[in-house]
Order: C-alpha cells, then sequence, then structure tokens
C-alpha cells in the first residue's frame, strides 16, 4: 500500500527476481492511494498494481489482494523416502511419491510441530529426490511433505538426528 511514487531506493524488481530464483512464488500486490500519474508510472509492471481513488475503491482493492487459500484433496498415498538416522548438520536426500501441487515442499521440523511450520526446505517442483541439511542439534525430528498453499501436512515420517 503506498500513497506516493517508490522512493524508497529499493529495486523492487531485482528482489522479485532474486526470490523466484530461490523458488519462491512470488505474487506481490501493491495498491496505491489517489497517486498521481507520474507515481503510478514508478509501479509499472511491476506485480498486480491498482490506484484506489477513493476509500470505496481502497476497500475494494484490498479485498482483492487478499488470496484465499485454496483447499486440496489430499494426497492418499503420498510416501517419503529417507534415512532412519542421519548426523546433525549433514545433508541428506528425501525421495517422495505423490501427486505433486504448486508450493509443496519438502521439510525437517522438531517432531509434533504445528503444521506449516518448515525449517530447511526444498520445493517438490525441483524433481522426485531433493538434497536437506539436518538440524545442527540432535534429536526426534520429522521429514515432511506439506504445502505453503494450505499449511496441510501431506505425509511425514521420523528421523534420528544424531
Amino acid at each position: 500500500m503506498t500513497d506516493r511514487e517508490e522512493v524508497c531506493n529499493g529495486d523492487v524488481r531485482a528482489a522479485a527476481a532474486d526470490l523466484d530464483a530461490l523458488g519462491c512464488d512470488v505474487d506481490l500486490r501493491i495498491i496505491g492511494f489517489d497517486l498521481t500519474e507520474e507515481a503510478i508510472s514508478s509501479f509499472t509492471n511491476i506485480g498486480t498494481f491498482e490506484n484506489a481513488r477513493d476509500a470505496k475503491q481502497l476497500a475494494a482493492a484490498l479485498d482483492r489482494a487478499v488470496v484465499d487459500v485454496v483447499e486440496r484433496e489430499p494426497l492418499g498415498d503420498a510416501q517419503l523416502q529417507a534415512p532412519d538416522e542421519v548426523v546433525a548438520g549433514s545433508k541428506f536426500q528425501v525421495s517422495w511419491q505423490a501427486e505433486e501441487g504448486d508450493g509443496d515442499y519438502i521439510t525437517i521440523v522438531s517432531q509434533g510441530a504445528p503444521a506449516g511450520f518448515y525449517t530447511h526446505y526444498q520445493y517438490t517442483r525441483t524433481g522426485p529426490t531433493v538434497t536437506i541439511r539436518a538440524p545442527g542439534e540432535p534429536g526426534i525430528y520429522e521429514i515432511r511433505y506439506q504445502s505453503d498453499r494450505n499449511r496441510e501436512v501431506y505425509a511425514s515420517r521420523t528421523v534420528n538426528v544424531h
């Protein structure tokens, strides 16, 4: 949300490109409030841009900017393959068999962490096997196949980090 042209000397386009290169889906929503034509031009071709001229238009633009979480059918027989034990701080491979969705990823978290919580992760769109890093502290952890669209855990298995 802004009430004037971009003046922070930041490079929003470069930041979005950097996030995209890291595998993050970027859906930038910019809402201007009663901007001049010069200010509007500073946001050209950066995500989804709207310029609201009054409170009613502003409220409607804010409503459109909110993305509803998309419910997805359960994956059913989603399965993970990974070592039963790994060395703290080491990298190891995890494979899966599941019908992938946009925004699905593999992560490793403390056992019992809330759904949607993540630490080291890799998106599943990179292939059927990813390499992740084990936590530096020994303990029992969960490897999870989960989604950033609805925070649901579709498959999990424990791993002993020693």
